[in-house]
């Protein structure tokens, strides 16, 4: 590993204890549930429909978050609450929006 993917990795560690994070719970097709830690950008209510309705970016890393090479639009899927502090859905993961060595942003449907 770099040092650009070491800084990257260590930068995400950072973030993900200063920011406001929530829990939520990552399950792969065909493997176990686990709850990650996440920060989640929710879509305004009258947003266009092709649109995620949420934004939810982890620790690109395979088992602190999703390992961005392995995600499977087809059938991952997350648990999350669609209002903060609220109950959970759970939704599939639709796209793959960004990943660098730190995060890794899906958006959710």
């Amino acid at each position: 590993m770099g040092d650009f993917e070491t800084t990257m990795e260590l930068a995400g560690a950072a973030a993900m204890a200063a920011l406001d994070t929530e829990t939520v719970t990552y399950t792969p097709r065909g493997g176990s549930a686990r709850a990650i830690e996440a920060i989640i950008t929710r879509a305004a209510p009258d947003v266009e429909i092709d649109v995620p309705v949420a934004r939810i970016k982890v620790r690109n890393d395979v088992t602190l978050g999703i390992d961005a090479a392995t995600v499977d639009t087809g059938g991952d899927t997350i648990a999350w609450p669609p209002k903060r502090g609220g109950s959970t859905r759970t939704s599939r993961i639709s796209d793959v929006l960004s990943a660098d060595a730190g995060f890794v942003t899906v958006g959710v449907r």
